[in-house]
């Protein structure tokens, strides 16, 4: 073998040998970036799970706000119809003008009932109102 031919040899074999370890670097990347994109995946995976946990779990409050909510409204509504009740028992066939807000009627009108949408008379429109800023039920005319 001459000079020449042992030196290309040897040039042919350091490339190879830097071939080999450039691919052993990149591949040794190749896995670090697989084993980053893998740990990314896995973290996004376990976030995007604990959103989709959180937003059930809104869900299901905001569902229990509600019922908790109708819950005070019923009790809210059956009040005001207790109150409402208690003023129809005080009331006398026709109640007297100056219990009711708002009314002006002629003479020969006896009032409101408690119970029909007017007056005796027919001239207003009464009902009971509920005042929530001082708890009581009233009539009013309009």
């Amino acid at each position: 073998m001459s000079y020449f031919e042992e030196k290309v040899r040897r040039m042919i074999n350091n490339d190879i040998e830097s071939e080999k370890r450039d691919c052993e670097n990149a591949k040794k990347k190749m896995d670090n970036a697989q084993r980053t994109l893998t740990e990314y995946t896995n973290e996004y995976n376990k976030h995007k799970r604990e959103i989709e946990k959180l937003e059930r779990y809104l869900i299901d409050y905001n569902t229990k706000v509600m019922k908790m909510d109708s819950i005070e409204e019923d009790k809210e509504r059956t009040t005001i119809k207790e109150m409402i009740k208690n003023k129809l028992q005080s009331f006398d066939k026709y109640t007297e003008f100056e219990n009711i807000t708002g009314i002006n009627c002629r003479d020969e009108c006896k009032g409101w009932n408690g119970r029909s949408n007017r007056c005796d008379c027919g001239r207003n429109r009464v009902d009971w109102v509920y005042n929530s800023d001082k708890d009581i039920v009233f009539a009013e005319a309009w």
